[in-house]
């Protein structure tokens, strides 16, 4: 009988060490924990969709604690394709918060454009819906090869962008419009040429680049066709976007709410601290530059202290992608204001701006 005391507890120690080995070894075995160690924090898995100013919001909340602050243990990570199209700009993001885009996540940062093209074109999309925006101007610069000197010029010619609905792409359409010219029949517009390395090897006549490239742009000697900040043009490009299906689950919609509470946090912080943005940037993306640093927290400063989505961007991009599917849509569809509101109302943005 002593011995069999003696082996039951030998097998129950033993499957207590075990156990706290797999954990050890296996850390989404156990009770989710934030980067501070917080425990209970809720899980949500963000996809960073682009490397850009625009996604550094997420990056800060994570790095400084925001959404430990606010009960959320944001599991980032920056799409492969993200990270392959900025290495055309000399941007090399450590390999460690890149991760193929299998579809996994919670939450998505990608344009409103992009958001908005894929729900009218892809089944799987078709329930996603737009939260906040953090882009509500087109704000970005061409830069073309020399002999080309003004925006006319590129009529016949060809623009690199990232893809046929991104935000790059609505702004190739944008200027086709502007010039008068249909996007199909008098401009080429190339997909998956985004970078300046597509410019520098001729594959395209002029590029559109954000600030991430902008500095290494004029680093190489190329020189702005134009700024398209003058335009003052409306676009939905960055922000949050999640599915009705997933926001209708259990407490999703707060954890939605909590999320953004973290942006809206996120960006007052970046406005006031530059060192937090140059932190961010220096870790996720490798950027160390103290030049592109500063050009990308000089764009910070434009993000909206309220991200509500972006209506008239929505409605532009209606407009500029106005094929038959588009045009069974309201712009309605597209967004619900309702979370950004509560917390609006509830003067918790204000009272960030205060302090």
């Amino acid at each position: 009988m002593h011995s069999r005391i003696q082996h039951h507890h030998r097998l129950r120690v033993g499957r207590v060490v075990l156990c706290a080995m797999v954990g050890a070894a296996v850390p989404w075995l156990g009770q989710a924990q934030t980067p501070a160690g917080k425990a209970g924090a809720e899980r949500v898995v963000v996809r960073l969709t682009d490397v850009s100013i625009n996604k550094v919001p997420y990056i800060v909340a994570k790095e400084e604690g925001i959404f430990a602050k606010h009960g959320l243990d944001a599991d980032l990570y920056i799409t492969a394709g993200a990270a392959q199209t900025v290495r055309a700009s000399n941007v090399n993001v450590p390999a460690q918060y890149v991760r193929p885009d299998e579809g996994e996540a919670d939450i998505s940062t990608g344009g409103g454009a992009p958001t908005i093209v894929a729900r009218t074109t892809n089944v799987r999309e078709r329930d996603r819906v737009i939260l906040a925006t953090t882009d509500h101007i087109v704000r970005w610069h061409v830069f073309a090869k020399p002999e080309i000197t003004k925006l006319e010029q590129l009529k016949g010619k060809r623009l690199g962008v990232s893809g046929y609905g991104s935000c790059s792409g609505f702004i190739g359409r944008l200027i086709a419009q502007k010039m008068g010219w249909n996007p199909e029949q008098d401009l080429s517009i190339l997909y998956g040429s985004l970078g300046v390395k597509w410019l520098q090897d001729g594959v395209v006549d002029a590029v559109v680049l954000d600030e991430t490239p902008f500095a290494y742009a004029s680093e190489v000697g190329l020189k702005p066709l134009a700024d398209l900040r003058e335009w003052n043009a409306p676009i939905a490009c960055s922000g949050v976007s999640a599915t009705r299906s997933w926001l209708s689950q259990g407490n999703n919609r707060d954890r939605a709410k909590r999320f953004l509470m973290a942006l809206v946090e996120s960006i007052a912080l970046m406005k006031k601290d530059q060192a937090v943005v140059n932190r961010a940037i220096a870790k996720w993306y490798g950027i160390t530059d103290a030049k592109r640093q500063q050009l990308m927290w000089e764009s910070a400063k434009e993000m909206p202290n309220k991200p509500y989505p972006a209506v008239d961007g929505i409605k532009k991009v209606m407009e500029l992608f106005n094929y038959h599917e588009m045009r069974l849509h309201k712009a309605e569809d597209f967004y619900d204001e309702t979370i950004m509101r509560e917390i609006d109302k509830s003067g918790f943005i204000d009272a960030l701006y205060k302090k």
